[in-house]
């Protein structure tokens, strides 16, 4: 990674998880801004996840050349615009994460998999990349999982979590 980020400048980029972005838009290599008013630009929308079965949702930003920026989205709140989201970040991953946590279950959920299997799946598929991970609440425990079975741990150049 190239430029220098400043702690404030984290905290914005890791917002632009909770956005609603489409495949069609990671198509069309949309620019994605953070910050003031939207004010500068991280790169362009490589890839979007959204695995409707597991509830998770990734986000990639190429931010140059052999550089990426993979952002988990949290759980989403419950709301009835979209109820099975929720449900599925709540219902399906939260909770029984919770439950494993204080039971002394070691297995993950589908979405922590899917984050894992989500994460390796791209760097292979960019072999010379370089990638920083950032995630927020449920995010943070998918980046997490992630992180800890990523295949080439050199290439992560910084993680960002936050829960």
């Amino acid at each position: 990674m190239s430029k220098y980020y400043t702690e404030k400048d984290h905290a914005d980029i890791a917002w632009v998880e909770y956005r609603d972005f489409t495949a069609v838009q990671a198509k069309n290599h949309i620019p994605v801004s953070y910050g003031e008013s939207n004010g500068h630009v991280l790169g362009t929308l490589d890839e979007v996840v959204d695995d409707k079965s597991t509830g998770l949702k990734m986000y990639v930003v190429k931010t140059d050349e052999k550089h990426y920026t993979v952002l988990y989205q949290g759980s989403q709140a419950p709301n009835l615009s979209d109820p099975l989201g929720a449900g599925a970040d709540w219902l399906l991953n939260d909770f029984p994460m919770a439950f494993n946590i204080s039971m002394g279950i070691q297995q993950p959920t589908n979405q922590l998999a899917k984050a894992s299997e989500s994460l390796n799946r791209l760097m292979d598929k960019h072999k010379d990349a370089h990638f920083d991970i950032y995630g927020h609440s449920l995010g943070s425990m998918n980046a997490q999982y992630a992180l800890a079975n990523v295949t080439d741990s050199s290439r992560i150049d910084s993680a960002h979590i936050n829960i």
